[in-house]
């Protein structure tokens, strides 16, 4: 029995899907000629990837915040110390 056309099953060979004979299942292609890899499969990868976006904005604003409140604080200290405060 062969898996393929010319290429025998058995020890080392690539396990077949049934009928069709084909190692892989068929994935045909769409209206412009790409990979039609499942609507289902690429709609949760694009659903992560806008999720990782929205995360990452998110990420890059808080740390827009916390670095505009050091610059803040650093500002005070400078103030705070040319009047003395703090220092012994």
């Amino acid at each position: 029995m062969s898996g393929q056309a010319g290429i025998p099953s058995g020890a080392g060979a690539a396990p077949s899907n049934g009928a069709s004979g084909n190692v892989l299942p068929d994935i045909g292609t769409g209206a412009s000629g790409s990979l039609d890899v499942g609507g289902s499969i690429l709609a949760e990868l694009e659903g992560k990837i806008a999720q990782t976006q929205e995360s990452v904005q998110v990420k890059s604003k808080e740390l827009d915040e916390l670095e505009e409140r050091l610059r803040q604080a650093e500002a005070r200290k400078q103030e705070l110390e040319a009047k003395g405060v703090g220092q012994s």
